[in-house]
């Protein structure tokens, strides 16, 4: 066997890292990640003001919820 047995990965030099760039407020604004989160809150935006709209659309009132109970209790409407 030989003595200088290792893995050929461990000779080559470690890579170097990569230099952190610098972000602007001008690239933030054009990038991939701005476009997400504005998406996002453009569709959050919109369920609220459907769920805003079909809430007082489907709403009903307390007089209404009586009418409908005691029509049930009073099928020809007499509730004398």
């Amino acid at each position: 066997m030989e003595e200088n047995m290792h893995p050929d990965f461990l000779d080559e030099e470690e890579p170097m890292e990569p230099e952190k760039k610098q972000f602007s407020v001008k690239e933030f604004f054009k990038s991939t990640a701005f476009k997400c989160i504005y998406v996002l809150l453009a569709i959050v935006l919109v369920c609220g003001l459907l769920l805003a709209f079909c809430n007082d659309l489907c709403e009903v009132s307390d007089e209404e919820k009586l009418n409908r109970v005691l029509g049930n209790i009073y099928p020809d409407g007499n509730v004398e």
